[in-house]
C-alpha cells in the first residue's frame, strides 16, 4: 500500500535527511488517513440514497410488498453510508476544495504542536503535513525559517501534489515535492557550520 511500505519510510527518512544536509530546516514529515471526520458526509450519502430507494419504489413499474418498503430504504441508506466511510472518492465528491483545504490546515497546526516541531533551537523546523483523503500537503514553517524562506517556495509544493490525482501516483508527487524542496531552501537558509539534526527523521504515520 502507499505510504504504508518500509521502502517509503526508508525513502522519506532520506529524503529529510537530504534536505537538512543542505539546510538549516529541521524537517518533520507527517502522513495522515484524513484530517476529518466527515461524518455528516457520510450521513448525507445515507440519506440521498436512502430517498433515492424510496423514489424508486414508489414510481417503479413493479410492485412491492408495503413491509418491504423501509426495510429496503434502511438497507440502501446504510449500505451507501458504509460506502463513504470506507471510500474516499465519495467523500470528496460531496465537499468542496475550501472545506477540505480547512480541515487540512487545522489538522496541520494541531500536529505542529503535537511532533514538537517547534523545540529546535534555532526555531527552524518546519512541518510537512500530508493528508491522503483530501489529496492535500501544508507545510508549516517555525518562526526561525518563516522570515527566511518565502511562501512561494512553500506553495510549490502544494501546487505541486495537486495535480496527482490518483493514490499511487501520490507517493512520487511527494518525494518530487520533498526533492525540490531540496533544491531551493539552500538559496534561503543555507545550513550552518553547527547545524546538529535535532529532531529524529522517521515520517509520522497516521493511517
Amino acid at each position: 500500500m502507499p505510504f504504508q511500505s518500509q521502502s517509503f519510510q526508508q525513502r522519506a527518512e532520506d529524503s529529510v535527511a537530504a534536505i537538512e544536509a543542505v539546510s538549516r530546516a529541521e524537517v518533520v514529515v507527517v502522513v495522515a488517513g484524513r484530517s476529518g471526520s466527515y461524518a455528516d458526509v457520510d450521513l448525507l450519502w445515507g440519506i440521498l440514497a436512502g430517498l433515492t430507494t424510496l423514489g424508486l419504489v414508489l414510481h417503479s413499474p413493479w410492485n412491492f410488498h408495503p413491509d418491504l418498503v423501509l426495510p429496503d430504504v434502511a438497507l440502501f441508506g446504510w449500505l451507501a453510508w458504509m460506502a463513504s466511510r470506507r471510500l474516499d472518492p465519495l467523500r470528496r465528491a460531496l465537499t468542496s476544495r475550501k472545506r477540505r483545504c480547512g480541515q487540512v490546515e487545522a489538522a496541520a497546526r494541531q500536529a505542529f504542536m503535537e511532533e514538537g516541531v517547534s523545540a529546535t533551537r534555532e526555531r527552524t523546523g518546519v512541518l510537512v503535513y500530508l493528508s491522503l483523503l483530501e489529496r492535500e500537503v501544508v507545510l508549516q514553517p517555525d518562526l526561525g525559517l518563516d522570515g527566511l524562506v518565502p511562501r512561494a517556495v512553500w506553495n510549490r509544493f502544494r501546487h505541486a501534489l495537486r495535480g496527482c490525482r490518483k493514490l499511487k501516483d501520490l507517493e512520487e508527487c511527494f518525494f518530487q515535492g520533498m526533492a525540490d524542496l531540496a533544491q531551493h531552501l539552500p538559496r534561503h537558509a543555507p545550513a550552518g557550520a553547527q547545524d546538529p539534526d535535532e529532531i529524529p527523521n522517521t515520517p509520522r504515520l497516521r493511517l
